[in-house]
Parts: C-alpha cells; structure tokens; sequence
C-alpha cells in the first residue's frame, strides 16, 4: 500500500508510451535497490560473525526482477545501471550478475530483454555466459568512446549511450563527425543510440551551468537534434540537404548565408585538433598542481602541446613535422604525413565563417533568443580558430626550440602566444562569452606558456661512435664466436635521449624509431649481398660494475654481443622498454641484458642484410647491481583533506596514515570524501632507471580496498587494491606497472581514500627484474 501510489504513476506513465508507439524500459541504479542491498550486500566474510536473516529475506536482491517484470506488463525490458554491477568486482560479476538477476528471470521464464552496462573494465564473452542459465535475451549498453574499438565478441548487440555533452569548444556536433559516428555504428551490431548528454551538468548552452535538469528545449537545441536524427537527419543526404531546413527557420534570403556560416565553422571545428579542450596544460585529475616539482610542470606543459602519443606512429604532429622539415626521418617515415593542420587553413574557414554570418545578419537572419545564440556560437568558433592558429604557430616554434635549441624559435612561440592572448581579448571586447569555460581553460594554458617557456631547456642529444663493417657467410664454430669484419669503417649514430631534463620519458623512443640518425649507416663502400651481415661495433663507458640494458630496434634478424659474449634476451614485462612505444612494421624492438665491468664495454650489433641497406639502431640504460630500497615512512607525508597520522598504538602498533576518526576496532567510521583527502610524498632517486612500488596496507573490509596513484602529476595506478582479497590484516600489495624515473626529486600522491583504509609505508626499488617478494617489509 505504501508503493502504490508510485506504482500506479508508473503504470499510467508505461500506457502513455504505448498510446505514442513507444516501448518503454526501466533503468535501475543502485539507489533504487538501496533497501534490498542492505539485506543482501555484505563483505566476504561478515557472513559467519553476522545474525542468521529469516529464509524469506536472503535474498531480495535476486528477487527484485522477477518483481518488478510481474508488477509491470508493461515494461518491454530493464537495464541495470553501472553502479548496481560494481557493487561485484570484474572477476565475479559475470558470475555475480547471472546469480543475482539472469538465473532468477530464467526460473520465471522471463524472455523480456535485459540491458547490461559495460565499459572497458567489463565486457563478458561468450565463453562467461555459456554456462549460465538465460532466458531473457542480453543486451549491452556501451559508452560512445568506446566505437572504435575492438568489441571482445563480434555479435554483440550495443546500445551506444551518447553521454558526454559537446565540448564547450563544440557547442554543436560538427555534421561531418556525426555521419561518420552514425556510419559506424550502423557497421556494427548495433542498437542505435541513447542520448544521455544533457544529464552532464555542462549543458549545450552557452552557459557553464543553468541550474537546468531535464534535457534542453527543442528550440535551444535544434541544431544538434537536427543532426542526431530527432528532425530526419540520414547519412545518406547530400550537402544540399541542409539548405532546405535553414531556409526554413531563417528564411530564404538568410538561410543559404547561415548554412554557409555553420558549414565553415563546421569545418573550423573539426580542424581544432589542438584546442584547449584536449591540450590543457595541467596533470591528472585527482592530484594538487601545486605540489608538483617544477621539471614536471614543464614536462606536463611541453606533452600538453606537442605530444599525441600513438602507437607505432609519430609521437606527435609538431615534433614530427619539425624533424620532417629538418630531412632527419626515415625515408618510410618522410613519406607519410601526419596530417599536420596549417593554421593558415583553419584562419580562412574562421574567417568565411564570420563573413557569412554578417551577411545573413543584414537580411534579419538572427532575430530571437535561439538564433541569436546560435549566431554568439559562430562568432565564439571563428574567435577561438584566431587564437588557436596562432597557437599552434608556437607550437611550431616550441618543438623547433626543443629539438635546436636555437633562442629565435623560443622568441617565436612567445610572440604568437601573446598574439593568441591578443586575439581572445578581442573577442571579450566584443561581448563574445569571455566566461565560457573554453575560453577560461584557453586562456590559463597561455598564461602558462609565457610563463614556463622561457625556462625551458632544449632536449638533450646522444651521441655514439661506431665502427662498422661487413661479414660474408658467417657461420659460427662455437658458442663463443663473433663475427669480425677484415675491415673497419667510422661511423656515428646520434638520437635524443630518452631520459631528459623532464623525468625518463619512454615515449621518446617513438621519435628515435624514426629518426635517420638513430640507425647505423652502411658506408657506400661496403658491398651487401643476401648473405651477408652488416657489424657495428662500439664501447660504451660505465662507472661501476652493473648490468646493460639494450634495445635493439631493426628489420632484420639481429644479435647483441657484449665483451664478446651473447647479449640475454628480456621480455617487456621483465623490463617495460619496449612496451611503452612499439615501433611500426617492419621494424620490430628487442630488449637484451649483460652484466658488465667498469670501464668501457665493448658492444657488437650484427644485422642480417637484405636488397637495401638493414636498419639497426641501438640504446642502452645502465642499470647498478646495487639496489637500495627507498622507504617512504608514513610520518613524512603531507597530508590533505583529512588525512592523518595515527602513531602506532596497543589496537594498531603500525604508525600509518588513514582517514577514519576510528581505526581498526570500534564502530566503522563515517563517510568522507575521497576525492579531497590526499597524501603526499616527496623523495628523490639517484640513478635515472625504472623503479617499482609497493604498499604496506590494511583495509578493515573489502569495501574498503583501493587507492588512486600519481606520480609526478600523472596517473601511475588507479584504485589499487580494487579486488584485494586480503582486509583485516596489514600485507604488502604491489604495483603491477614500473616507473622510469629520472635522477632528482619526484612526488608520490595517493587520492580516493576510504574510511578504514591504512597505510604505513611505501617503498621504491629498481625494477629490472626484481622480484617484489624478495624485499623484507617492516614487522
């Protein structure tokens, strides 16, 4: 009696859609399941110190479906929401799901639809579903991001959740990205879309926030529902389509002048592959900016503007074209551009955009608070291209600094930045929404490039000097062989290095595999046939007794001598090298290991040859045989957000840090918010190399498990400890990815802090194929 009031509402609201032709769903949250979940929800465990629950109540949770498809004939299906399907971590929940709702539907023989939310922690495969019992038919349902990517099973069938707004860059979706989403999505097995982007708190809207919860009136959005298909939008419409519905909302005179002016900034749009929406100068979320040491600010500043990692291919579009300009890639390389965006380009479409606009202005085309907004959009489009142009110009000028170190480029990127900041001023002072949350973000990352570019320092490059030579038919007598060239040729290799002035930054290694410098060359006079080898040789100093690193990157077979001995393979996960930048086919990386002396070592490279001349290009890390273990105490944090420091006591003799008022023992502490509670470590390396961590940590329930880690600003693990079967006991947990680190001074800031959760210390060891079991921890 108490529900049926609601039930009654829902049941008129069901019948109201069908009059319309509509099927109407049911999507659960966790929030509407809150009274079944406390009955049925509880850490592994509690189970033998809890109450015995009466028979009827053991399991509501599963019973919730069945419920809910008898109470409502209606309902044609129902989807549970991502945070109902959290509640179990990713190596149950396939199992969790199908106990919890599919088998009790499948009791009933309940054949309506069930819609899953999936994501890329979780998506079953067939092989997860074919031992359970199904009789409802399963449907996903997907973020948008995640349709180019390659679906785990081919047959899926998605529903695609629009659920991010437009950028505020892209106050409407360019028409041009919307065929080529809605092309996709018809290339998979998919359900269509749903359009959840208005539930954001960042309307479409010029302003930020309008305190508005439903999604925006037709009449302020029509031109993003015209495109996503509410007003008959199809992909198979010729350009000329567009005309007909904006003559008919700004009449004929205007509507050619407006289509005009939304299809250039359409373009301008799509041509803004550096705004300030996706090339922010700022770290991660979750972690203070202002407690990041100054060589990571520029590093982060620097990746901000240049870098667009990809695997395989060039590391960035700037860079990339500087070194193409400078006649220093690959031949493979020089033939393929990047698509490097000229700013002159995107200069003329905003400007036809404005043009165009003016002139549907003179024929009364922006009457109306709609349209009159929709005209601020173009002038906003057109104003921003202005200052972005001349921001990639110094972009440009950056990556040509960093690479030459020549002062003129520095003076460069500075002048077309303070001609960007000119640009924005412009278009505040002629009532464009100087507050507008692009404009705002756009702005600090010129204030930070005037600021930070004059400090910065050029990249460091390496050098080596070979000698090289040809070997004809060699074929080795014992396991001790080499091969040996009659005669040697000089040689030099020269490459940046991959552990700067910034922190390491594996990422490098993308510019070196195609860089023509980084390879060995093959003298003119050297004579190569199908049989022969193509042999470098150089010495390579170290200071103390430690172990070589050697990344060998080529397209033929290679070997790597050391001292005259055979160079031992490593894979990736024995030393993550490689793994951060695989270079493009046909080139393929390999990671060799030896120990050596101090002193020079000698190296010897032999490539097999083939018609042309082999590539082999060649780096190393020195790694020492002694490995201090860096112990980061609890004491030594600064701390935020209300965490604190518990010195060790008769309940807990650990001294730690956590951010319950009450810490183990007692009744659970009150909730808090993780995202504002902080702890942050500061320490130093001596020897730049790849170091790995790990936790001394308590979790007093399973709930209660994980930790947000940022190293340097930048995201080093999420939720650590997500999953960790071990609570109630204080255990070492280790973080499965190494660090590269470089000499000097880096932060370690730990975020997402649960009530209950402790940590007593962290430590830092050199990763090179340490195991992480073999260090004692504290007792």
């Amino acid at each position: 009696q108490e529900v049926k009031p609601n039930m009654d509402w829902l049941r008129d609201l069901f019948r109201m859609a069908q009059e319309r032709g509509l099927d109407a769903y049911l999507q659960l949250t966790k929030a509407s399941l809150e009274e079944l979940l406390v009955q049925d929800i509880s850490p592994p465990g509690a189970a033998e110190n809890a109450p015995a629950q009466p028979p009827d109540r053991s399991n509501r949770l599963a019973e919730a479906l069945p419920a809910l498809f008898r109470s409502y004939p209606e309902l044609a299906g129902v989807a549970l929401e991502k945070d109902v399907l959290t509640l179990s971590g990713p190596p149950d929940r396939s199992r969790w799901v199908a106990e919890k709702f599919l088998a009790p539907l499948a009791e009933i023989q309940e054949r309506r639809p069930i819609f899953l939310s999936v994501d890329r922690d979780w998506w079953p495969s067939k092989e997860e579903w074919g031992q359970m019992p199904l009789s409802s038919t399963v449907h996903f349902l997907a973020p948008l991001s995640m349709l180019g990517e390659a679906q785990r099973e081919p047959g899926d069938a998605v529903l695609w959740r629009l659920d991010a707004p437009p950028s505020p860059l892209r106050p409407w979706e360019d028409p041009a990205a919307v065929r080529e989403t809605l092309q996709k999505m018809g290339e998979k097995n998919s359900l269509g879309f749903l359009d959840e982007s208005w539930k954001s708190p960042q309307t479409n809207s010029l302003e930020v926030t309008t305190g508005q919860h439903g999604p925006p009136p037709v009449e302020e959005d029509w031109f993003r529902l015209l495109l996503w298909g509410r007003m008959g939008y199809s992909t198979n419409v010729s350009d000329q389509y567009w005309e007909q519905p904006f003559a008919a909302r700004f009449g004929s005179m205007a509507g050619p002048a407006v289509y005009a002016a939304a299809a250039h900034s359409s373009k301008a749009l799509s041509l803004l592959q550096g705004s300030a929406e996706d090339s922010r100068p700022s770290p991660e979320t979750g972690v203070r900016t202002e407690n990041i040491p100054a060589a990571a600010k520029e590093f982060l500043f620097v990746k901000s503007y240049l870098w667009q990692p990809a695997s395989g291919r060039s590391s960035s579009d700037f860079v990339t074209e500087v070194l193409r300009e400078k006649k220093l890639l690959l031949p493979s390389e020089e033939k393929q551009r990047a698509g490097f965006l000229p700013p002159e380009t995107l200069e003329e479409e905003a400007q036809q955009a404005l043009s165009e606009a003016a002139k549907a202005a003179r024929y009364g085309a922006w009457k109306g608070a709609a349209n009159e907004n929709f005209y601020r959009r173009i002038q906003h489009v057109a104003s921003t291209g202005f200052a972005l142009a001349e921001n990639f110009r110094a972009a440009q000028a950056l990556a040509r600094f960093l690479l030459d170190g020549e002062e003129n480029n520095r003076r460069q990127a500075l002048q077309h930045w303070q001609q960007a900041q000119q640009s924005l001023a412009a278009g505040t002072a002629q009532n464009l929404p100087g507050a507008f949350r692009a404009l705002s973000r756009l702005r600090l990352q010129l204030s930070q490039a005037m600021e930070i570019t004059p400090q910065l320092r050029p990249w460091r490059w390496e050098k080596a000097t070979w000698e090289v030579g040809t070997v004809e038919g060699w074929q080795p007598a014992l396991p001790t062989d080499v091969p040996i060239p009659q005669k040697w040729l000089p040689a030099q290799t020269s490459w940046l290095s991959e552990f700067g002035p910034y922190s390491q930054q594996p990422w490098m290694s993308a510019i070196n595999q195609q860089l023509r410098s980084a390879f060995l060359p093959a003298p003119g006079e050297l004579s190569l046939t199908p049989a022969s080898l193509l042999v470098g040789r150089t010495r390579l100093p170290v200071r103390e007794t430690g172990r070589l690193v050697l990344r060998l990157v080529s397209d033929q077979p290679a070997t790597v001598w050391v001292n005259r001995r055979p160079a031992t393979g490593l894979s990736p996960q024995q030393f993550p090298w490689v793994a951060a930048s695989p270079p493009a086919p046909p080139l393929r990386a390999q990671l060799f290991s030896q120990e050596v002396q101090a002193g020079n070592n000698e190296v010897l490279v032999a490539v097999a040859a083939k018609k042309d001349s082999p590539l082999a290009s060649l780096n190393y890390l020195f790694v020492p045989d002694a490995r201090p273990v860096l112990s980061l105490s609890a004491r030594q944090s600064q701390l935020e957000g209300g965490v604190e420091f518990v010195p060790g006591t008769e309940v807990s003799p650990q001294p730690h840090l956590t951010i319950a008022a009450q810490f183990p023992g007692g009744p659970p502490p009150t909730t808090q918010s993780a995202t504002a509670s902080q702890a942050l470590f500061r320490f130093s390396v001596r020897e730049p190399g790849f170091y790995r961590f790990r936790l001394w940590c308590y979790w007093p329930t399973f709930q209660s498990a994980g930790l947000d880690l940022f190293l340097d600003g930048s995201v080093l693990k999420k939720v650590l400890g997500r999953g960790d079967p071990v609570y109630q006991k204080w255990h070492w947990l280790a973080v499965d990815v190494a660090a590269d680190l470089g000499a000097g001074e880096h932060t370690l800031a730990l975020t997402g802090w649960k009530p209950g959760a402790g940590l007593g210390s962290i430590e830092v060891f050199p990763a090179g194929g340490t195991q992480t079991t073999s260090i004692p921890g504290p007792s």
